[in-house]
């Protein structure tokens, strides 16, 4: 089994204004300036959170609004080991297309 490579940093597309976002944009959707690559800790807090219990693929699953400390925000599915609730912290992990929501390490 090949071990795949873990970020341990998040790539977000900020401006000099401090606007920051998971998405790439031609300019800043707020203040029109220019945005560049920015990498980020993969620190974030659980700002909301659903349960989703139709899911045609399997299991009912968590899915859940992350913030990093730039203010940006993202949708992630939240790993069954996060404790429930709203302003959990996290780390995101991108797996594809998507960010999961893993349980912070101790210490």
């Amino acid at each position: 089994m090949i071990a795949r490579p873990v970020e341990t940093d998040l790539l977000l597309y900020s401006c000099p204004s401090g606007h920051a976002y998971f998405i790439r944009h031609a300019h800043c959707p707020e203040c029109r300036l220019e945005l560049a690559e920015s990498r980020q800790p993969s620190t974030a807090v659980i700002v909301s959170q659903t349960t989703v219990r139709v899911n045609p693929a399997g299991p009912p699953f968590r899915l859940g609004v992350a913030k990093v400390e730039s203010g940006a925000k993202t949708l992630c599915v939240i790993d069954e080991t996060v404790p429930d609730g709203d302003l959990v912290s996290v780390t995101l992990e991108r797996r594809g297309d998507l960010y999961h929501a893993l349980k912070r390490p101790a210490g």
